[in-house]
């Protein structure tokens, strides 16, 4: 079974008690540090992508909506895409998971590289906990790297502080799972009505 509607992305939301992505934010109400948790429950889809809606919180317990697009892949290796409103932030939250990281204790800054068919973008800020390495992609970078994930063949993670790192990601077929997060994002992520 392999549910592609709407509704089946708002049943996928009934798992956000148990799928907590936790992100600090500022005093103002914006993340300012990606998760290093990447999401571990979510609604398979027929070309391998997943997606969901689940919950993130700030330092102050608050909790905000979160929808995720992601790629599981061989020895327990991740690749997601995740968003929350735009009345919060407009950046974008990009990690992977990979045994091929280095150890570290605790949690560590980095400096990597997202490269589509050659386009490359910079993350604003990344950490690694684990073996999970998080990025952000800021706002007014958030469109562009949308349209080239949508019209892109591969992409690749590297980090100019972990040589030979290398992260690849096939984005042929990612269509449906596309269209599923978007779905998500207008379900779930839509302001509440006035009054």
């Amino acid at each position: 079974m392999q549910p592609t509607t709407a509704s089946a992305i708002k049943a996928g939301a009934t798992i956000a008690g148990m799928l907590v992505v936790t992100v600090l934010l500022s005093a103002c109400g914006t993340p300012t540090s990606p998760t290093a948790q990447p999401p571990h429950a979510l609604t398979a889809l027929s070309s391998g992508w997943q997606v969901g809606a689940s919950e993130m919180r700030d330092g102050e317990g608050r909790s905000f909506t979160v929808c995720t697009l992601q790629r599981a892949g061989d020895g327990g290796s991740r690749f997601w895409i995740a968003t929350t409103s735009a009345t919060i932030t407009r950046d974008l939250y990009v990690g992977v998971r990979s045994a091929s990281l280095p150890a570290v204790e605790g949690r560590a800054a980095r400096k990597p590289g997202l490269v589509i068919d050659g386009t490359a973008f910079r993350p604003q800020r990344a950490q690694q906990a684990g073996d999970s390495l998080s990025m952000v992609i800021p706002g007014a970078e958030a469109e562009a790297f949308l349209q080239a994930f949508a019209k892109g063949y591969n992409l690749e993670v590297t980090a100019e502080d972990l040589p030979g790192f290398s992260f690849p990601v096939s984005l042929v077929g990612t269509a449906n799972g596309r269209r599923e997060w978007q779905k998500c994002i207008e379900t779930e992520l839509k302001p509440p009505a006035n009054g």
